[in-house]
């Protein structure tokens, strides 16, 4: 690379500044920038911060929403939630209603048909007592009224 000779370098805006007595230093950490005033003091460029600030808020304001939002959505599952529990419970209790009223049923199914034997039996019983007595030459007014007495 060639260099040109020294009178022929021209100095740049900054430099012509440095000249006159003001030297331009910053310093940048992240976002906040920080420069050197010409008291000699450090000064940090509020823009920057009043940024970072603004981010934060922001930040913050969207977060204390979205935890507003996650306890709505806590307070929906629990409702939910126990929604769900009275449904099951309302199901288990249908079903055991269910199982009840089937015994129910086939107990009333059996004794009918207890009945029903027990009836015919008695009808047998009747007819054997009737041939019996026809048999026997026994008067069917006379079998009433000692059945009757016997009461």
């Amino acid at each position: 690379m060639a260099t040109l000779p020294a009178s022929q370098v021209q100095p740049s805006d900054a430099e012509l500044k440095a000249t006159n007595g003001d030297i331009s230093i910053q310093l940048r950490l992240g976002v906040a920038t920080l420069s050197l005033g010409a008291s000699g003091r450090w000064e940090l460029d509020h823009a920057t911060l009043h940024q970072a600030e603004e981010r934060a808020r922001v930040s913050e304001e969207h977060n204390a929403a979205l935890e507003l939002e996650n306890a709505a959505l806590r307070d929906e599952c629990t409702r939910m939630k126990e929604e769900s529990n009275m449904e099951k419970f309302k199901c288990q209790l249908l079903v055991e209603m269910l199982a009840v009223s089937t015994l129910d049923e086939e107990r009333s199914r059996t004794q009918a048909k207890q009945e029903e034997a027990h009836v015919a039996s008695l009808k047998s019983d009747i007819a054997v007592l009737l041939e019996h007595a026809r048999l026997n030459g026994i008067d069917m007014c006379k079998l009433s009224d000692l059945l009757a007495a016997k009461r």
